[in-house]
C-alpha cells in the first residue's frame, strides 16, 4: 500500500484517464455519436438557391447517382445565377449536355462563356473529349 500512496498522483490521473476513455468509447446515448452532415449537405440545406450549392447537387446527381437529367437541371440553375467564379461549372454543364446528346448549337454558348471567363483554362472541351474517346474505341486513334 505504501507504493500506491507514494504514487498517488500518477494513480489518480491514471484512473481519470481510464474513466474518460471509457466514457468516450461507450456512450449511453446513440444519437450523441451520430456524425454531423458534411459541409456540402449543410450548405445546401441552408442556402438551396446559391449557385455553388446547385453546382454541388449537380455533381452529386451526375457522378454519384448517374442521373444526367437532374444534373443538367442543377447545372442549368447554377449557370443562370450568373456565378462566374467556378470554372468547373462551365465544364461539367457542357459535359452533361454533351453526354445527353444535345446539339452543338446548345453547348456552344456555354463553351463560349467558359472560354471568355477562363481564356487560359487547362480543362479540355468536353466535345473533343467525347470525339477522342469514340475514335479510340473504334480503333481509328
Amino acid at each position: 500500500m505504501k507504493g500506491l500512496w507514494q504514487h498517488r498522483y500518477f494513480t489518480f490521473f491514471g484512473v481519470l484517464i481510464t474513466l474518460a476513455f471509457i466514457w468516450e468509447v461507450h456512450s449511453l446515448d446513440p444519437e450523441a455519436d451520430r456524425s454531423p452532415d458534411g459541409y456540402p449537405d449543410t450548405m445546401v440545406a441552408l442556402y438551396p438557391e446559391l449557385g455553388q450549392n446547385l453546382y454541388f447537387q449537380g455533381l452529386d446527381a451526375m457522378y454519384a447517382k448517374g442521373d444526367l437529367v437532374s444534373a443538367k437541371r442543377f447545372f442549368e440553375d447554377a449557370y443562370k445565377t450568373g456565378d462566374k467564379t467556378n470554372e468547373s461549372l462551365f465544364f461539367h454543364y457542357a459535359r452533361c449536355l454533351y453526354l445527353l446528346n444535345y446539339p452543338d448549337e446548345e453547348i456552344e454558348p456555354i463553351i463560349r462563356k467558359w472560354k471568355e471567363n477562363y481564356p487560359h483554362s487547362q480543362l479540355p472541351d468536353p466535345r473533343e473529349m467525347g470525339k477522342k474517346l469514340q475514335m479510340s474505341q473504334s480503333g481509328a486513334y
